[in-house]
């Protein structure tokens, strides 16, 4: 659903670094208010909160394991603010392994514990999957 004007206010903060030798750490939080500007009510599906916390360990340039976890906050589904889209927390993990002549491979999961939930009211997202790709690098 459009809404002719919104009003959005909030912030987000983001800490990436090396906590020691080959790990390594991304962390972001954001809280915002996205409000109609006609009924001052909140956007429908916009979380006031969301998060993302991500650990890699690299054992050689270009060859890492990640676990992320996402975190999103409950959100309305309606414009009258009565219907609410609960939160959740997923947590994901992966793999490269640089191949060399800038090929590479991943594999993972998402959705490791296969929590149920839905980005929007009635469409339930899809459980724990399994992914794997080969990329070049031109």
């Amino acid at each position: 659903m459009n809404v002719g004007h919104a009003v959005v206010t909030g912030g987000s903060i983001e800490i990436v670094g090396r906590l020691a030798g080959q790990w390594f750490l991304r962390a972001n939080f954001t809280s915002q208010l996205a409000r109609d500007a006609a009924t001052s009510l909140d956007v429908i599906y916009v979380p006031r909160r969301q998060a993302n916390l991500e650990l890699s360990y690299e054992w050689a340039p270009g060859s890492a394991m990640t676990g992320i976890v996402t975190y999103v906050g409950d959100r309305f589904a309606d414009a009258a603010n009565t219907s609410l889209v609960p939160g959740y927390l997923l947590v994901g993990l992966n793999a490269t392994w640089a191949l060399g002549e800038g090929y590479s491979f991943q594999a993972g999961i998402n959705n490791v514990f296969d929590v149920t939930y839905q980005e929007s009211l009635g469409f339930p997202e899809p459980g724990r999957t399994v992914f794997m790709a080969v990329t070049k690098t031109f």
